[in-house]
């Protein structure tokens, strides 16, 4: 999600949306913290002045997830090409023996 702010005053930006754990937000490219506003929604400290604000839902278990799933594939591809070599291995192994 991506804002463009023009903050007359410094405060903090009130996103309408729920707040979980795993938000992140970055003002001008910099990371700030999303903090709980109004106990279920997500705010995040903007500067005086014009900023772009861009905020990413990134949790743990997603992130972990990935990288399982990143892993599983790079085995299967792996396997994929040792069971694609491994005959031919065997039969220039035979014709040598």
């Amino acid at each position: 999600i991506g804002f463009d702010v023009d903050a007359p005053l410094e405060g903090y930006l009130f996103v309408s949306e729920m707040w979980l754990p795993g938000w992140t937000a970055y003002v001008d490219g910099e990371r700030q913290e999303v903090v709980r506003a109004n106990y279920t929604f997500r705010a995040v400290y903007v500067p005086q002045g014009s900023h772009s604000v861009r905020m990413v839902y990134a949790p743990v278990p997603w992130r972990v997830g990935a990288a399982i799933t990143l892993a599983t594939v790079l085995s299967l591809l792996i396997w994929g090409i040792w069971s694609a070599v491994r005959p031919r291995i065997a039969r220039r192994d035979a014709r040598r023996g």
